[in-house]
């Protein structure tokens, strides 16, 4: 296995990492409190679908993407759920907005060209 470290915003460099690869795990995300939105939105949705053309573009069979249970969380006691929960109509800070925006693009049926998708928000 081979990590690759860089910008997810970089769509040269996700193209290029995607090279050769299988399959590519996605565990990367801007997580945590601050105000700024964009701040959420370039890695977490720009990186994603930077990962998704890369995957597309170079012929990988097989993409995971780990989400985040959050996606699912509305300020209710969450009890039981599993990953056929809804997303709230608002969500309670911009990390999960934006990781349940990412997680949505990989469920997607052609989300990166190869087969079936699935998302585990474990």
């Amino acid at each position: 296995m081979t990590v690759c470290r860089g910008d997810l915003t970089d769509s040269a460099a996700v193209i290029a990492a995607c090279h050769g690869c299988e399959a590519v795990l996605h565990m990367a995300a801007k997580a945590g409190i601050s105000v700024h939105y964009g701040d959420y939105h370039a890695p977490n949705v720009v990186g994603t679908e930077n990962l998704l053309a890369g995957c597309r573009e170079q012929g990988v069979q097989r993409l995971v993407f780990t989400s985040s249970p959050s996606v699912v969380l509305s300020g209710r006691d969450m009890e039981g759920v599993n990953e056929s929960a809804p997303y709230p109509v608002r969500h309670m800070a911009h990390y999960p907005r934006t990781k349940a925006i990412a997680d949505s693009r990989c469920l997607r049926p052609t989300a990166a060209g190869c087969g079936r998708s699935r998302s585990d928000r474990t």
